[in-house]
């Protein structure tokens, strides 16, 4: 256990540093708790053993460390091309092969981000048991094989093999017919635009930064999809053919951009962002809007 990492990131720290303000600190909003605070990238937005296949009810766990190492390195290369992305951003070079790479990197950055998050992965992950009870009603097995079952998840259980594969296919597998795949391939034919953020109102994000605007009931397709992608600049997926354009927000624009990101689901848990002002702006308008649809 000592080389396990035990506070794994469903939302990156790479992508978390964009938002950060002084001294590298985030100011942050935890919904549940109604609570403002200051924090660090590596201490929001993280689960203990998240991606880990656990066996029996102690911190025994089927391949340690596999799934967040692979994380990890895809992570690398998504940092990497969203730091060009922005670099285009800044300079408004919304036509070169860097921001065409940068586009289609973030498209299965929001993959992995959906795919990841526990609410949905939690939903994937209960499947194991019952895959395991199939399998073992199904498939004769030699002894020699159960044996090796038996030695490989210590308690002859084959929920962590099962919950392990099922993690494989939606975390890393590069299988069409994978979650993650789909969205990525739905999200690379919109086109995407770049809104700025007025100077004196900084975007937030939070633990689902992703949002779809009328989306279909299979969430195969949608109209509309936002993320932000720092402080200063937010991605906008439609369904317009050419390159992308920048678009200027005033501080209004920017706080009912967050206010969207913010009010469009139940699932995220911590808002951040590097001004408290900007969470807070946006959550009053959340519960204006709410206040007035009552």
């Amino acid at each position: 256990m000592e080389d396990m990492t035990k506070k794994q990131h469903y939302v990156p720290r790479f992508y978390l540093r964009h938002f950060s303000g002084d001294r590298g600190r985030l100011c942050a909003y935890r919904r549940r708790e109604n609570r403002h605070f200051k924090t660090k990238p590596e201490d929001i937005c993280n689960e203990r053993f998240l991606y880990e296949s656990r066996i029996g009810e102690g911190d025994n766990f089927f391949r340690t460390n596999h799934i967040e190492h692979k994380l990890s390195e895809k992570e690398s290369d998504f940092s990497k091309y969203q730091d060009s992305l922005l670099k285009c951003c800044r300079e408004q070079d919304f036509t070169s092969k860097n921001f065409e790479e940068g586009r289609l990197s973030i498209c299965d950055f929001v993959a992995n981000l959906i795919s990841r998050n526990p609410y949905f992965l939690k939903k994937d992950r209960a499947l194991a048991s019952d895959v395991a009870e199939d399998f073992a009603r199904s498939e004769r097995l030699a002894e020699a094989d159960w044996m090796l079952l038996n030695r490989i998840t210590r308690d002859g259980g084959l929920e962590p093999l099962a919950d392990a594969a099922i993690m494989n296919f939606t975390l890393l597998s590069g299988d069409s017919k994978a979650p993650a795949a789909q969205i990525k391939e739905t999200l690379s034919k919109k086109r995407m635009n770049i809104l700025q953020a007025s100077s004196d109102m900084p975007f937030v994000s939070c633990s689902m930064p992703i949002t779809f605007i009328d989306i279909n009931d299979d969430c195969s397709d949608f109209d509309i999809a936002l993320l932000p992608l720092s402080s200063r600049y937010a991605a906008l997926f439609d369904r317009k053919q050419g390159v992308g354009e920048l678009e200027l927000l005033t501080t209004e624009m920017t706080v009912q951009f967050n206010a969207t990101i913010l009010g469009s689901n139940e699932i995220w848990m911590t808002a951040f962002s590097c001004k408290e002002e900007a969470l807070r702006a946006a959550m009053d308008y959340v519960e204006k809007y709410k206040r007035v649809q009552c």
